[in-house]
């Protein structure tokens, strides 16, 4: 299984700048060379999938936005201090 490079980042507010990273990777390493969690089927779960993945990964790219580190959740408290959150979890 070849290497790939994982790409974390927050869809609210970096999504289009890590889609153009998964395309630009691909364009120059081939066709599946980048992971980003849209290539997740519906229905699986979501850690268990995230850590195999991360498994066949050499490197990561983290694309971190104006609103990355201030995210909240439900009930106003930072993401990043939230166990479940999956930028966390990555």
């Amino acid at each position: 299984m070849s290497k790939k490079i994982f790409i974390s980042y927050r869809r609210d507010d970096s999504a289009p700048f890590a889609l153009t990273i998964s395309s630009l990777i691909e364009k120059n390493f081939g066709e599946g060379s980048a992971f980003i969690d849209v290539d997740l089927q519906a229905g699986i779960d979501f850690v268990k999938e995230l850590d195999a993945r991360l498994a066949q990964c050499r490197a990561i790219i983290v694309v971190i936005g104006k609103g990355w580190v201030a995210a909240k959740g439900e009930g106003g408290a930072l993401r990043l201090h939230d166990e479940k959150d999956w930028v966390r979890l990555e």
